[in-house]
């Protein structure tokens, strides 16, 4: 019932120690690494024995260099003063025809996709967003909900996702709490807001303004500001919102980009399955900051393992990032 069971029986002038394992687990090895703890404590012992027990070191040097330095060997560079968009920007002048977003049967290309938040972006700074200003964005999704992700940061505001499901109260507090500028989402939602915000549709048609890049650090944005705020779950009191910089972004994006690259070839397809109030979708959407295709998974789709199967095949999905739940029922539908 256990993965190691470990037995010491006394032998009366010595012991034996007996090891059982599950499959995969050697035990052998196990049973050496003991031996050499034990090893390491009776020297220890002999050698001091006023020290107290508790104080000896029984990890023999290699495997506390590997257990201290070499598992924990995670430094990466990444350059401290970029912005999140900056880097989405490039991928949109080198490959701009290649795929940036799929949902269901409709697609942007990197340039597109650009071009779109851009014209959104400076509709934004027109309507006076600046750096740290928070944006609310509250959609169902869609591909206007990386658009507008994208417009907020290349205005120089932050995210803050709102859950169209939520209750009213819930929605009212965050708002109030996080007192954001203006508010992003779409015309089937908009009754169901609060008013006094100025707001942009989405599915509305885009406004008759330049779709080139907007110039965010004339405004005084640095990797500094906040890319987002998102709230916890306040399973404990009220909710909280976590607020997170550009720089952290870019930290996770280039901490997680090794885990892909060396197993994966560029570039790849990976879902956008978390919700955007989940800060697992960070790691979804920020996959355009590499060149890859975001295939945005639909609300009905994602806790259906049938479904999601059909849709993972059908857009040929590379990468998909799930809670275990989500991945059994997909286990059990394939």
């Amino acid at each position: 019932n256990y993965p190691i069971t470990l037995s010491v029986d006394d032998q009366g002038e010595g012991f034996t120690l007996t090891a059982q394992t599950l499959h995969g687990i050697d035990p052998v090895r196990l049973t050496h690494y003991l031996v050499t703890a034990l090893h390491g404590l009776l020297d220890a012992v002999v050698s001091d024995p006023q020290r107290p027990i508790l104080t000896v070191p029984i990890l023999p040097d290699a495997e506390r260099q590997q257990l201290l330095v070499d598992f924990n060997a995670t430094q990466a560079d990444f350059p401290q003063e970029a912005l999140i968009h900056e880097l989405f920007e490039d991928q949109a002048q080198r490959h701009p025809d290649a795929t940036a977003l799929v949902f269901e049967s409709q697609s942007l290309s990197y340039g597109e996709l650009n071009r779109r938040a851009n014209r959104l972006a400076h509709h934004l700074i027109a309507l006076g967003v600046r750096p740290d200003d928070r944006v609310a964005i509250c959609v169902e999704r869609s591909l206007e909900m990386v658009v507008g992700l994208l417009a907020i940061l290349k205005a120089g505001g932050a995210y803050l996702p709102l859950d169209p499901a939520y209750p009213d109260e819930r929605l009212a507090y965050m708002l109030d709490d996080a007192a954001p500028v203006a508010l992003l989402t779409q015309a089937a939602l908009l009754n169901t807001l609060p008013g006094h915000l100025p707001t942009v549709l989405l599915d509305a048609p885009e406004p008759l303004l330049p779709d080139s890049n907007p110039d965010a650090r004339a405004l005084g944005l640095t990797s500094h500001h906040l890319a987002y705020v998102i709230y916890t779950s306040g399973s404990t009191g009220q909710p909280k919102g976590v607020m997170v910089e550009h720089r952290n972004v870019l930290n996770l994006d280039r901490g997680l980009r090794p885990f892909f690259t060396e197993r994966m070839k560029q570039p790849y397809r990976v879902t956008m399955n978390a919700s955007l109030l989940f800060d697992a979708s960070v790691q979804d959407w920020m996959q355009l900051l590499s060149g890859n295709t975001v295939v945005i998974v639909p609300a009905a789709v994602r806790m259906d393992g049938q479904q999601l199967w059909h849709y993972f095949t059908q857009h040929a999905v590379d990468v998909f990032d799930s809670t275990p739940i989500q991945l059994q029922g997909l286990l059990e539908a394939g």
